[in-house]
């Protein structure tokens, strides 16, 4: 992809450029007193500023030239790979007309330093010193506007789907801005510039003078210029659209969490349902919305006082609430309580209205809330809906910033106790409401297609736009997505469920790999879990501006920067097929989190991270063979080695991971395989199984990661329980090498030595490791010659064996040469050196 490419140049070739800039600049400058020609050009009638400007023109012209080149060399490159979609315009846009400017200034400065300081060397460092404390300073100072850091525009992201979409009002006004700018230093360069002998300061501040008054029509008109560019950026950036500095933001959670946390844990009724008016405005990047929203009191006291957080999203969030009083509206932190005119009773239930609005006015320092946007709008309904109660996660969450702000320790999760009813009334993802009845109607632009949760009951047009009408077809979590693009949809019907793509023309070649992996998981899901409670199953593409996949009910948001342009047409039989991984993780979601989803405590990202990492690999495994796990494990289980090694605070074992990606994702994958190897992919799909069937879509108190230990130990055999022990309750692992591994032959046969070494170890949450005895199984195996030398060849001889000493030696006759021979040779146990397993046979 042109972006991919254009983003390699950026990294690899502009700290280049400035390098050009720095010593060239100085060269041009002196390049007539070295030659020892300056006195003859000084006395020629040339006027100064054409001896400056052609300068000037110069550099600008060199730079450019390499810019080109790059261009010229990406477009070369895309070409050796097959990929002939040059976009072009996406190279000069983003290169000569984004880039080059902000060399130009560069450029200006520093010649600015040369013609002002007059001395080479010092200038040089000048110049250097220059772009290292505009680097660095203002973040230093906590100062984030772009009108003060030299060059410097907002971020731009080029998206396939949205192009240049929401960036280029803010980048070309920052663009001139910085450009005239840059002219006005250029006078103030060009009053210095050397000519004839006398270089004291004196006589050029003389000069100087001169040149200036000379010049002061050209200077008052560009200063008129910027001091109405200056004027209508500040206007845009600073009053039509505040923005928070990352100090004022820090100071706003501090406020929040001091002010508010004393109603953490005040009883709140819970949503149960909503009904949506969605009003989307994407080519004007606004939006307005009435959501209806009806709470139950689920408690068994009456509550009188509602308690709202606001999301920062929107610029205007109305609350209504017949009868009610508003007690406290603190605009600025987003909190605010309403006094109900009688106590809402256990049972009862309330009707609250909120209308939301976000228009876009003008352009910002730095562009926010890219998710809506003109082609690829994504949102998710807690960018939108007030949440009941106060919300932690709006708390600091950085531990050294929590010392610093003087705020008390905070926990990552609460502590696993399957005895606190009162956190296990919670789920981990939403703490105001449990399972909800969703219905949407939402218009967009007549050109795009919108979309809710649930089945498309009816869509129309009307007053020029186009509307459509969803609704949830099962009860599900308060945790679901609105989404608006032009897309071109692809569908095919599996079982009477609705397979779905929609994607924008160019991302299609990766489509029918999305559709076969979300049948190939429903084929697996269903006959394994259990049934699917919706009547579709959509994958949805969206803009590079986060590069993830994410599941709701029934739809999957896929970033086009990781899914959509994956070149996938080379794909060996050794590599994982990244895309249909992703979207059978993501179907695995569908069954881990929006059927069985756990409390909000310790150990809940296992049942879903977790359980979702195994579902997939059981997939693959049925589409590509137990083959192609090896490569996936090997990557999961680097993963998780690096992820512990820079854990600050605690490792958790798996069953008490708290918000730690390297344990419930990487760890996960491995521990759960191997698993399934020991006791058989049946039984551990029919503990799976039993937590579905005792958990799918039930009320509180919500399930632990207990519950998911009771029912593997359950499936378990007794000579295996320690299995459990190891991989859920503990952080194990194991250091096992092939030390020796020699074969000779006898007649047909080939008779095989191996010694092997294996240790096992358990570590704390420090990372503090102790030697216990071993006694596991472990598998021996030895392999022909791989084909092409990648990765394992075919396996001759296989064998489980249970090792209780540290040394070991075994011989076996086989009837085929051996090439490699290997312990835990397919890494299913958690080893911090994996690639000592193998060891290959040297010929006789």
């Amino acid at each position: 992809m042109t972006y991919g490419v254009i983003d390699a140049i950026k990294g690899s070739f502009y700290l280049f450029l400035i390098g050009i800039i720095t010593f060239y600049s100085g060269v041009l400058v002196w390049k007539e007193r070295d030659a020892k020609i300056s006195e003859i050009e000084d006395s020629t009638p040339i006027q100064t500023f054409q001896l400056f400007f052609s300068k000037v023109v110069a550099m600008v012209a060199s730079v450019a030239a390499v810019l080109i080149s790059t261009i010229l060399i990406g477009v070369v490159v895309q070409t050796i790979f097959g990929y002939h979609r040059y976009q072009l315009d996406v190279y000069i846009k983003s290169l000569l007309f984004v880039s080059l400017p902000n060399f130009a200034g560069l450029i200006v400065i520093a010649l600015f330093f040369h013609y002002t300081l007059n001395n080479r060397y010092i200038a040089y460092f000048a110049f250097v010193a220059f772009i290292i404390i505009d680097q660095f300073l203002w973040g230093v100072l906590r100062i984030d506007t772009n009108m003060v850091k030299f060059g410097h525009t907002p971020t731009i992201i080029y998206s396939d789907m949205n192009g240049f979409g929401p960036f280029v009002k803010s980048v070309t006004w920052y663009t001139i801005y910085w450009f005239l700018f840059s002219i006005l230093a250029g006078y103030v360069v060009f009053s210095f510039y050397v000519r004839g002998k006398e270089t004291g300061l004196r006589y050029r501040l003389k000069g100087a003078k001169y040149l200036l008054e000379r010049n002061k029509s050209g200077i008052w008109i560009f200063s008129l210029l910027f001091i109405f560019c200056f004027s209508f950026v500040y206007y845009n950036t600073k009053v039509l659209n505040k923005y928070d500095s990352e100090k004022d933001q820090e100071d706003k959670q501090v406020e929040y969490e001091k002010l508010y946390k004393k109603y953490d844990h005040l009883v709140q009724p819970r949503f149960y349902r909503y009904d949506y008016a969605i009003d989307l405005m994407p080519y004007e990047r606004s939006m307005k919305a009435v959501i209806h929203a009806v709470a139950r009191n689920t408690s068994v006291q009456p509550i009188t006082e509602l308690h709202f957080t606001r999301p920062q999203i929107p610029d205007s969030i109305k609350i209504i609430i017949p009868g009610s009083k508003l007690k406290l509206n603190d605009t600025r932190l987003g909190y605010c309580i309403y006094t109900l005119a009688k106590p809402l009773l256990p049972n009862d239930t309330i009707l609250i209205e909120f209308r939301v609005s976000r228009i876009t006015r003008g352009f910002e320092n730095e562009v926010t809330f890219t998710q809506l946007t003109q082609n690829g709008t994504f949102f998710n309904n807690t960018d939108i809906t007030p949440s009941l109660g106060y919300q932690k996660e709006y708390e600091i969450t950085d531990r050294n910033k929590r010392i610093k702000r003087k705020l008390p320790p905070r926990i990552r999760m609460p502590k696993l106790n399957e005895h606190d009813l009162a956190t296990r009334a919670n789920n981990y993802l939403t703490d105001d409401a449990d399972w909800v009845e969703v219905n949407t109607t939402i218009s967009t632009a007549p050109d795009q297609i919108a979309i809710a949760p649930g089945s498309l009951l009816k869509s129309w047009e009307a007053d020029g736009k186009k509307y459509f009408n969803y609704k949830l077809d099962q009860k599900s979590l308060d945790f679901y997505s609105f989404i608006s693009a032009r897309y071109e949809m692809t569908r095919k019907n599996w079982n009477g469920i609705n397979l779905e793509v929609y994607s924008i023309r160019e991302h299609a070649y990766n489509v029918p790999d999305m559709m076969k992996s979300l049948e190939k998981s429903l084929e697996y899901y269903t006959h394994n879990f259990g049934k699917y409670y919706h009547k579709q199953c959509r994958i949805i593409e969206f803009p590079r501006y986060a590069s993830f996949a994410q599941a709701f009910p029934g739809t999957m948001p896929y970033s086009e920067g990781i899914g959509f342009i994956v070149d996938l047409r080379k794909v060996t039989v050794e590599d994982v097929d990244l895309v249909f991984y992703v979207v059978a993780h993501e179907m695995g979601h569908q069954y881990w989190a929006h059927q069985v989803c756990g409390a909000e405590m310790q150990g809940s990202e296992m049942m879903s991270e977790g359980f979702a990492q195994y579902s997939a690999l059981m997939v693959m495994e049925k589409e590509y063979g137990r083959g192609r796990m090896k490569k996936f494990l090997k990557y999961e289980m680097d993963g998780y080695l690096r992820g512990r090694s820079n854990e600050f605070e605690a490792e958790r074992p798996l069953y008490k991971s708290e918000h730690q990606g390297y344990i419930h994702y990487q760890k996960a994958s491995v521990v759960m395989y191997y698993l399934k190897e020991m006791i058989g992919e049946n039984k551990v799909n029919e503990a799976l199984r039993s937590l579905i069937d005792s958990f799918a879509y039930k009320q509180p108190p919500y399930p632990t990661s207990l519950s998911a230990i009771r029912a593997f130990r359950k499936v378990t055999p007794d000579s295996l329980q320690y299995l459990v022990d190891d991989l859920f309750e503990n952080i194990t692992l194991f250091s096992n090498r092939m030390m020796k591994a020699d074969y000779k032959k006898y007649g047909n046969e080939y008779e095989v030595t191996l010694k092997t070494s294996s240790e096992k170890f358990r570590a704390d949450s420090l990372g503090r490791e102790k030697n216990i005895p071993i006694a596991d199984y472990i598998d021996i195996g030895i392999f022909g010659k791989p084909v092409n030398n990648i990765n394992l060849g075919k396996p001759i001889l296989l064998q489980r064996i249970r090792l209780t000493r540290k040394e070991n030696t075994f011989t076996f006759r086989i009837k085929e040469k051996p090439y490699q021979a290997g312990i835990d040779p397919y890494n299913y146990l958690i080893d911090r050196n994996t690639e000592a397993n193998l060891k290959t046979f040297q010929d006789e």
